[in-house]
């Protein structure tokens, strides 16, 4: 399935995240950024909400360029190339968005809790742990863990799949609205364990990338109003 890009926030006072502080940071993340680029968490507690998106997504799973925009794997293509993976899956997805009405937004963030979903009666709360495909980090005395799932591949040196330049951008947003924050980067699979990501390591991957023509190759979808 490929390796997907997580970002971990810590160093937030849980006093100080509520539901409105999690509303403000998400919508501003996204106009800043682009809608596109973030996997919504729908707020499944508003039954009218959730009733529009399934419909929503039935109609996107009906769609012609549904099957293709699926075939977009990063797995199915040959090594080097799974970039062309996440370039094709985004201009996909910017046809079939063009062809559908507006997805429901309300109630829905990019920012979000740390296990806030698929929670299980013995979980501990949204907030106090962060999941991986390693060993989990535990939220430390008074701070709050939050996640943001991107919806395109994770970038390193050896899977140079994802866009650097972008995850760059969310967390230099969010150092910048979020005084105080410290900002991690990993992935949802295969080992990838989210490591402290500052201004030198978000450079240092962007000019790998760089080196190597990735920038040049990979393709960035034109802004449209939401």
């Amino acid at each position: 399935m490929g390796i997907y890009a997580n970002i971990l926030i810590r160093r937030v006072a849980a006093d100080r995240v509520d539901d409105a502080w999690l509303d403000a940071i998400s919508a501003g993340l996204c106009r800043a950024i682009g809608t596109d680029r973030f996997v919504w968490i729908e707020n499944r507690a508003d039954p009218d909400l959730h009733a529009l998106l399934v419909a929503w997504h039935a109609r996107l799973a009906a769609h012609p360029l549904a099957e293709a925009y699926c075939l977009c794997d990063p797995d199915l293509y040959e090594p080097g190339l799974c970039h062309e993976a996440d370039r094709r899956k985004h201009e996909l997805w910017a046809l079939m968005q063009d062809d559908l009405d507006p997805r429901p937004l309300q109630g829905q963030r990019v920012v979000q809790r740390s296990m806030n979903l698929s929670r299980e009666p013995d979980d501990p709360p949204p907030g106090s742990r962060y999941e991986q495909d390693g060993p989990p980090i535990d939220a430390d005395p008074g701070e709050c863990l939050l996640q943001i799932r991107l919806s395109g591949s994770y970038y390193y040196e050896d899977y140079p799949c994802g866009d650097p330049v972008l995850h760059a951008a969310v967390a230099d947003w969010l150092d910048a609205h979020i005084p105080g924050c410290e900002v991690w980067y990993g992935g949802d699979a295969s080992g990838v364990l989210a490591v402290p990501f500052g201004p030198d390591r978000r450079r240092q991957l962007i000019e790998h990338a760089r080196a190597r023509g990735d920038l040049n190759r990979y393709w960035q979808p034109p802004s449209r109003a939401d």
